[in-house]
C-alpha cells in the first residue's frame, strides 16, 4: 500500500515538472507530457491534450512522437485535430519562477 502510494507522489511529481518544462519550451518534456495524457499515467487520459504537446514537441524537430501523434490523430474528431492544429500555431512558451509542490 505504501509503496502504490509513493509511486503515485512519484508520478504525479513527474507530471507536473513536465508541465512546467513543456510549457516553457522543452520539446523532450512536450513529448513526455503528451505520453501522460495519452496514457493516462499521472493524469487523466486525454487524447486531445496529448496530440497537443506531441504536436508542440514535432514543431521543435523533435520527431520522437510524431508516430504517436499521427496514430492520435486518427482517433481524434477532425474538429478537434484542427482546433489543436491552430492552438499549437499561436503556441508561446512561458518562463515562471516555480517551486517543488509535493516536499
Amino acid at each position: 500500500m505504501q509503496n502504490q502510494r509513493s509511486a503515485k507522489v512519484r508520478l504525479a511529481r513527474a507530471v507536473y515538472w513536465f508541465q512546467l518544462a513543456a510549457e516553457q519550451g522543452h520539446a523532450e518534456a512536450q513529448y513526455r507530457l503528451g505520453q501522460c495524457y495519452a496514457r493516462g499515467r499521472g493524469v487523466k487520459k486525454d487524447l486531445a491534450k496529448a496530440y497537443f504537446w506531441l504536436t508542440l514537441e514535432s514543431k521543435q524537430n523533435n520527431r520522437d512522437g510524431e508516430k504517436q501523434r499521427t496514430e492520435l490523430a486518427r482517433q481524434l474528431p477532425a474538429d478537434t485535430v484542427a482546433k489543436t492544429e491552430l492552438s499549437a500555431v499561436g503556441w508561446k512558451p512561458i518562463t515562471k519562477h516555480v517551486e517543488d509542490p509535493v516536499r
